[in-house]
């Protein structure tokens, strides 16, 4: 019984993770990256670094030197998070393949490889993060605190606004499409 609710566990953890992992790189509203596209890394995958370079920089009022030593900090982490993110996708496919055709062996192997490399992830993000904070003063720490906060409220309500009724998409969407279809047997 316990191995079956590990089971089962382990795969609502990767079906509500599994968006996260897969994800290359979130768009995110703002400035061109320096690609030249709308977006690149953000919060959203942990790149807390990244973000008090963009949006928040002006709000915390960064000098120019704390800009680039968070730069600098961002820019040494950057290669084991690639590692990391690398990681987390490669045992996301074994998961995906394991519930797909595996064994109930095959799949709780697989689902403890995911939770470990999303852990491996969490701590980099923690470090890197802990490493960030030793450039913010203290006024600087509180601010972003405040700031991180109010964006929690923001996503929460968004959410909560997601969770309203759907409005049917026009021009036919919005199971127009199945109906239309001819029935199969």
């Amino acid at each position: 019984m316990k191995t079956k609710t590990l089971a089962i566990s382990v795969l609502l953890l990767a079906v509500v993770l599994a968006p996260l992992a897969l994800a290359e790189e979130p768009i995110r509203r703002g400035p061109r990256s320096e690609h030249g596209r709308f977006g690149g890394r953000s919060a959203m995958n942990g790149d807390m670094a990244g973000l008090l370079l963009g949006r928040l920089a002006d709000k915390l009022e960064l000098t120019e030197k704390q800009r680039e030593s968070i730069k600098a900090i961002r820019e040494e982490a950057r290669p084991e998070a690639e590692k990391s993110r690398q990681a987390v996708r490669e045992v996301m496919k074994t998961l995906r393949e394991a519930t797909a055709d595996g064994t109930k062996a095959e799949i709780i192997a697989a689902g403890k490889a995911v939770g470990d490399a999303f852990t491996e992830q969490a701590l980099l993000r923690a470090a890197t993060m802990k490493q960030v904070k030793t450039v913010l003063t203290d006024e600087q720490l509180a601010k972003l605190k405040e700031l991180r906060a109010e964006m929690r409220e923001r996503m929460q309500q968004r959410r909560e606004d997601a969770d309203g009724p759907r409005k049917p998409h026009s021009k036919g969407r919005g199971g127009q499409r199945r109906k239309n279809r001819p029935e199969q047997d």
